[in-house]
């Protein structure tokens, strides 16, 4: 073979190369000039939409463009810096200075590293700080109560022999108190009978059904998360009904938790048991959390999938439900449970935990509402063509980042399901650090090392979920906004479905969302935001704006105020969440809900009895007559509460000593000729015989061998004819004669009843 046809095969061999390859250059050289062109572009719409009205920040336009913009510009910024520093290069090498050479080098280096990573870094829509976005729900919109009580776990953990869901270790009368304060705490009513009646009454009037509370009849479904007891995990044996041994301490919707709300329902509403469903369609009833429940509510449906030992079968209704995305389109039709269709109410009552898609809130405890699994599998009949919402989730090779179709909106907002939810709760006593829902002790304050301990409720379920997700993602930051055990991160996206629920009426993936098909887009199906700092734990309505999210804290510990009683003379201390049991001009008075602990708090404070106050102040002793108290007082409301009074005889009154130090002023003292557990500070009521002293002040006997003195408050009376009284009041001391007494502080006229 001569030069000449070689020359001659090798060009044509060349461009035969060139006509095969000529179109990916192509290829290339367009999309290498894609990124600067929208970057450019996305540029200029920033600064012509922002620059004239900055709130347009927020728009989901603009939360598109931006990280497009800011790559272009640190594109630019490398490009320019590059330039810069070759000619620097150049001129130091014909200068021939020494060391300048090399910082160019390097600078060129770190400008192009600025460049190249600019282009090759994966664009994310990540979640952008917003102010509330979304239209608040409930009596009081977009409020959300966080009742968070110590004594309601007792647990030692994995090193136990016992169970966390045990009463012995999660106390089923604190965990009541507990519900109880948050339905009170959301509708702002005293009485847990007018608080469910208020309850009913706004979902009524919503669903268009009159001003009416709840109708004898009407069935309730309560729809839990039971998801350690899933039918894909196999951890509950279905031969004993009971979790397995691994399973036994990974936490769900504690039995506590639905013995108090069976209890308000029953008791309180008057619901009859046999128009009450309860549990999860996705999982098993295990034994160990339904022995003790259904000892007191023998007549609930227990519903499960599939039948088995009493438990009610979940079955299929005819109402189907449409999923509001193409990725739904040639799969199966879901239909929904009977149990949902059938319901006047539905409760939904999920865990506070963490999951591979950031967090598993209300949102997610829909999933388990429908018969089969999240993959689109048929438990038991081999079907296996439903749509999977998995693939809606922002997990990597899923939907990472801002902007997408998320399937908990479709089930947030159908008629049928979120559509009935009358009520969110969500049980915090323990929590989940992730989808295995193994519990961790959380070192975020006020937990400070300990269970979390709290229960949430909002008639909101934007609302709930942001809180929780505030909570979780200031305890595990790199759960919620990573997944970390996952492969790969959620770019953003664990708050997604909030912001496409929030914007429902116009969301940022501009999903038309209609899981019924009826041609209707959604509305905003509630209100998104985030706190303003993990401390003070403040939404807009707590920072006094008319919108956005309020946080009722009723944080109280029943022994916060005996622990402040223990601190020395001049030490400080926080009580959270106490009832006020009295106001006085100078003082009111706040106690536990348990009655074993009350104490004077000095100053004037804009609260009334029936409220419940967070006091912040200085430990203090009254010198005149030794009664502990909190000077130089922060008092603000943390929502409503009452208790009953103690009833005591004479001699009780005041008590004896309790952990008195005289060095440190610790403790209380007692008061002489008293006997019994020390009361100063607590409401009690007792009844005598009347002595009059003087227009404002009387004494009661009641054979005990003491008399008490009874001190009125301005506009109250007093007859010299009565002969026995029963009186009720704070227990306080007094010193009389230089002696220091127990006496009683009246509030109303009502507190004296003559008999």
């Amino acid at each position: 073979m001569d030069k000449s046809s070689l020359h001659t095969h090798g060009g044509h061999d060349e461009g035969a190369r060139h006509s095969h390859v000529c179109p990916k250059s192509r290829q290339k050289r367009v999309s290498g000039w894609l990124f600067p062109i929208v970057g450019i572009l996305s540029f200029i719409w920033f600064l012509i939409r922002v620059i004239p009205k900055p709130s347009r920040a927020a728009y989901p336009c603009q939360r598109m463009a931006a990280p497009l913009a800011a790559s272009f510009v640190v594109w630019i910024l490398g490009i320019v810096g590059t330039a810069l520093a070759y000619r620097k290069w150049k001129a130091a090498i014909i200068e021939r200075r020494r060391f300048i050479p090399a910082l160019c080098v390097a600078a060129a280096l770190a400008a192009g590293i600025v460049t190249v990573t600019s282009q090759l870094r994966p664009v994310v829509a990540q979640a952008p700080a917003h102010n509330a976005i979304g239209v608040g729900q409930g009596i009081y919109p977009g409020r959300v109560v966080w009742v968070h009580n110590p004594g309601a776990t007792d647990w030692a953990g994995f090193s136990s022999s016992e169970r966390w869901y045990d009463d012995s270790r999660t106390n089923p009368v604190v965990v009541e108190r507990m519900l109880s304060q948050s339905v009170r705490g959301l509708t702002g009513k005293s009485g847990d009978a007018e608080a469910w009646d208020a309850i009913f009454r706004y979902f009524n009037q919503k669903q268009g059904r009159g001003d009416r509370g709840y109708y004898p009849g009407e069935k309730v479904m309560i729809k839990l998360n039971l998801v350690t007891c899933n039918t894909r995990n196999n951890w509950v044996d279905l031969g004993t009904f009971d979790k397995i041994a691994t399973a036994k301490n990974r936490v769900d919707v504690s039995p506590q938790m639905v013995k108090g709300l069976l209890k308000a329902l029953v008791y309180t509403v008057g619901v009859n048991q046999s128009d009450i469903t309860v549990g999860d369609s996705t999982a098993y009833w295990p034994a160990c959390y339904l022995d003790q429940i259904r000892a007191l509510f023998p007549n609930v449906n227990y519903e499960q999938n599939g039948p088995g030992a009493g438990r009610t079968a979940a079955e299929f209704s005819t109402v189907p439900f449409y999923w509001s995305t193409s990725g739904a389109n040639g799969k199966l039709q879901d239909y929904l449970p009977i149990s949902c269709v059938q319901a006047a109410y539905f409760i939904n009552v999920a865990v506070l935990k963490g999951h591979s898609s950031g967090v598993t809130l209300c949102g997610k405890n829909n999933y388990g509402s429908f018969i089969r699994d999240p993959d689109g599998y048929l438990e038991g009949q081999g079907m296996k063509n439903y749509y999977n919402w998995h693939l809606s989730l922002p997990n990597a090779g899923w939907s990472p980042g801002m902007g997408h179709y998320r399937a908990m909106v479709d089930m947030m907002g159908h008629p049928e399901l979120g559509g009935k939810t009358l009520l969110y709760l969500i049980d915090g006593l323990y929590g989940g650090y992730y989808a295995d829902s193994l519990p961790r002790k959380w070192n975020s304050a006020p937990f400070n090392g300990d269970w979390p301990s709290s229960v949430f409720a909002s008639q909101d379920p934007v609302a709930i979920d942001s809180v929780a997700y505030d909570f979780l993602k200031n305890e595990w930051p790199n759960v919620v906004e990573n997944g970390v055990e996952w492969a790969g991160s959620l770019q953003g996206g664990a708050e997604d479905y909030l912001h496409e629920a929030a914007l429902a009426n116009n969301p940022p993936s501009g999903t038309f969302y209609d899981p019924d098909k009826d041609g209707v887009r959604m509305t905003s199906l509630g209100v998104h935001e985030h706190w303003n700092d993990p401390v003070n734990k403040q939404y807009s309505r707590n920072l006094g704006l008319d919108s956005g999210i309020e946080l009722v804290k009723l944080t109280y510990d029943n022994g916060a105020i005996p622990r402040a009683k223990l601190e020395s003379i001049g030490t400080n201390c926080f009580v959270a969440a106490a009832v006020v049991t009295a106001v006085f001009t100078d003082c009111i008075y706040v106690q536990g809900d348990d009655r074993s602990s009350g104490i004077r708090v000095l100053g004037s404070h804009a609260l009334t009895v029936g409220k419940r106050a967070n006091v912040t102040g200085v430990m203090q002793t009254l010198a005149a007559t030794g009664e502990r108290c909190i000077a130089m007082a922060t008092v603000t409301e943390a929502g409503s509460g009452t208790v009953d009074p103690l009833v005591l005889n004479g001699r009780a009154i005041g008590g004896g000593p309790w952990n008195y130090n005289s060095v440190t002023g610790a403790g209380q003292r007692g008061i002489p000729g008293s006997s019994g557990l020390n009361n100063i500070g607590l409401l009690v009521r007792f009844a005598g015989r009347f002595r009059y002293i003087d227009a404002s002040t009387f004494g009661v006997s009641d054979g005990s061998g003491r008399e008490i003195r009874c001190y009125t408050t301005p506009g109250m009376t007093i007859n010299s004819g009565w002969t026995k009284v029963r009186v009720t009041g704070i227990s306080s001391c007094k010193s009389i004669s230089g002696e220091v007494q127990s006496v009683l502080l009246l509030r109303t006229q009502s507190d004296i009843k003559v008999l």
